[in-house]
C-alpha cells in the first residue's frame, strides 16, 4: 500500500510540473517572431526571444511611447543650405520676446531644412509639430505650413522629395496667441523609411495665406517619434 501511495504522489508531482511548465491549451515556443509573413526577423530571434515588428497593443492600449525631439531653431538650414540668421530669408528673429523663424510677408516661402534619424525601435506615426503665430489678426487670415521629406539609405540612389499634406491655421488671434500645427507623415513616407538605418531630411515652408497679409512666425519645432 505504501508503495502505491508513493507512486501516486510522484505521478501527481510530475503532472503538476507539466502543468506549470506549459498550461493546458497553450503552445510552447523556444522563440517567437511576430511580423509580416514575407519579412525576415533581424536579428534572428534566439531561445526565449520575442521579436515584434510593428505596433503592440493589449486590448485598446497602445504600448508605443512617443519620443519628443526638439529642433533648435538656429540649427536649421535655409536659402540653399546656408545657416539661418537675421539676414536670411526667412530670418532668425524675435517676436513677442521669443526667438522665432520669421517669414516677413506672404511672398517669403523659402523652405527650412533639418534632419531626423529614426531609431531602431521606431514604429509608424511620426509627426512634426510647430508653434506658430503672426503679427496680424483676421478671421480670414489663415496661413499654411507645408512640408516634404527626403529619405537617405546606405548605397542607395538619391531619393526624390516625398510630398506631405500641409496644415492650416484656424486661430483668428495669431497676433495675441500661438497655434500648434501638427503635420502627420503619410503612408508613402512611412513606406520609404527603414527604422534604425534611414536618414531623413525634413523641409518646412510657409506656403501662403488668404485674406490680409502679415508675417508668419515659427516659434518652436518638435518631432514626435513613436517607439516600442
Amino acid at each position: 500500500m505504501k508503495k502505491y501511495l508513493i507512486g501516486g504522489v510522484a505521478l501527481l508531482f510530475a503532472v503538476t510540473l507539466l502543468i506549470a511548465a506549459k498550461p493546458y491549451g497553450m503552445t510552447h515556443f523556444s522563440s517567437l517572431w511576430i511580423g509580416d509573413k514575407t519579412g525576415t526577423a533581424s536579428p534572428t530571434p534566439g531561445d526565449d526571444d520575442l521579436h515584434v515588428v510593428g505596433r503592440i497593443t493589449m486590448g485598446t492600449a497602445d504600448l508605443a511611447e512617443t519620443m519628443r525631439i526638439p529642433i533648435q531653431l538656429a540649427s536649421v538650414t535655409v536659402d540653399g543650405g546656408n545657416d539661418i540668421d537675421d539676414g536670411s530669408t526667412p530670418a532668425l528673429s524675435t517676436a513677442d520676446n521669443v526667438g522665432c523663424i520669421l517669414y516677413d510677408d506672404s511672398s517669403e516661402t523659402t523652405e527650412i531644412q533639418f534632419n531626423w534619424s529614426p531609431s531602431a525601435n521606431y514604429v509608424d506615426g511620426m509627426q512634426v509639430q510647430a508653434i506658430v503665430s503672426s503679427d496680424t489678426a483676421d478671421a480670414d487670415n489663415s496661413k499654411s505650413l507645408d512640408w516634404c521629406i527626403w529619405v537617405h539609405d546606405h548605397n542607395a540612389d538619391f531619393d526624390s522629395a516625398i510630398a506631405q499634406t500641409h496644415a492650416t491655421t484656424t486661430s483668428t488671434t495669431l497676433d495675441a496667441s500661438t497655434e500648434l500645427l501638427t503635420l502627420s507623415l503619410n503612408s508613402t513616407g512611412e513606406a520609404a523609411i527603414t527604422a534604425g538605418s534611414s536618414m531623413v531630411t525634413i523641409a518646412l515652408w510657409f506656403s501662403g495665406e488668404t485674406g490680409d497679409t502679415g508675417n508668419f512666425e515659427i516659434k518652436g519645432i518638435t518631432i514626435l517619434e513613436p517607439v516600442l
